[in-house]
């Protein structure tokens, strides 16, 4: 156990550099996460959006042609 305490009083700033750089990284690593899941979602939500849209035109051109038929007879 000492030489662990003689270790980290030799080498305190080095400890510290490891330290605050690992703390950087996961900040890094857990902000980029985030951004990511975000930037999916959206383009999810945009996805979504434009199926919709795609099936709202099929339907109502359904509908048209349905009219159309209806009218013909």
């Amino acid at each position: 156990m000492h030489e662990i305490e003689d270790f980290i009083k030799r080498h305190y700033l080095f400890v510290l550099i490891i330290i605050f750089l690992n703390s950087a990284l996961l900040m890094i690593a857990l902000g980029g996460s985030r951004l990511f899941e975000n930037e999916v979602s959206q383009k999810n939500v945009e996805k979504g959006i434009s199926k919709c849209a795609e099936t709202v035109n099929e339907l109502d051109n359904i509908c048209f042609f349905g009219r159309k038929y209806y009218q013909f007879y």
